[in-house]
C-alpha cells in the first residue's frame, strides 16, 4: 500500500485511527506522546495574540473571531489567557468548518498530520521510486512501488529519502481558492 495511504490509515481510520481515540496526546506530561509549542505556557499563546493583532493593524481585535482549525479536544492554543477577540472557536476533526466573516484562522497541528509520501532515491540506476508498506508476517516493510514512468525529481546530493507531503500540498493547492476567498472577505470589509 503507498505510504500516504497507510498513513491515512493508521492515522484516521474510525477504529483503530491515532486521532480517533480519545487519548491524551499532547503535552509534557510521561504519559503524553509529544508536546508542541502550544504545551510550554503563555509565552507562545501570547505571541499568537500579538502577531495577530499586528496582523490587523488598526482594525479592532474585539470585531474579530480567533478559529483555530485542528486542536486537540478539549484544548485551544489561547486557552488560559486574556484575548482581545470576540470569540475564539476551534474547529476539530469532522467538524463542520464554518468560519465567521470576520476571523482570524490559526493552525498549528493541522498541516503536520496530514498524510505524506515517500521516496527512495537509488543511485545505481540514478531514478527515485516512491514507497509502499507491506506487512511480512508481523512486521512492517518499505518497498518500492513499481512505475511506469520517471518521476520528477533532481538526483539528492545523498543517497537518501525525499519525504513529501504531497497530501500537504494537494490540500493547499486545492483549497487556495478557498483560503483566498476567506481571506479576501475577512479583509475586504473591515
Amino acid at each position: 500500500m503507498p505510504y500516504d495511504e497507510f498513513l491515512e490509515w493508521v492515522l484516521y481510520d474510525p477504529q483503530i485511527g491515532y486521532y480517533q481515540n480519545s487519548k491524551d496526546r499532547v503535552g509534557k506530561l510521561k504519559h503524553n506522546d509529544f508536546y508542541t509549542s502550544s504545551n510550554l505556557g503563555d509565552v507562545w499563546r501570547n505571541l499568537i495574540v500579538e502577531a495577530c493583532t499586528n496582523l490587523l493593524g488598526e482594525n479592532d481585535p474585539g470585531l474579530f473571531t480567533f478559529v483555530e482549525i485542528g486542536a486537540e479536544p478539549g484544548s485551544s492554543t489561547l486557552d488560559g489567557i486574556e484575548n482581545p477577540f470576540e470569540q475564539v472557536r476551534v474547529i476539530r476533526l469532522g467538524d463542520t468548518f464554518n468560519v465567521p466573516k470576520r476571523a482570524i484562522i490559526y493552525s498549528n497541528e493541522l498541516l503536520d498530520a496530514q498524510p505524506f509520501k515517500r521516496f527512495r532515491y537509488h543511485q545505481e540506476v540514478d531514478d527515485w521510486f516512491e514507497i509502499s508498506v507491506t506487512l511480512e508476517g508481523e512486521d512492517l516493510k518499505e518497498l518500492d512501488l513499481e512505475r511506469n514512468e520517471p518521476l520528477p525529481f533532481p538526483p539528492p546530493r545523498s543517497n537518501s529519502g525525499l519525504p513529501c507531503r504531497l497530501a500537504m500540498w494537494i490540500f493547499i493547492h486545492d483549497a487556495k481558492d478557498f483560503i483566498s476567498a476567506i481571506l479576501e472577505r475577512s479583509f475586504s470589509n473591515l
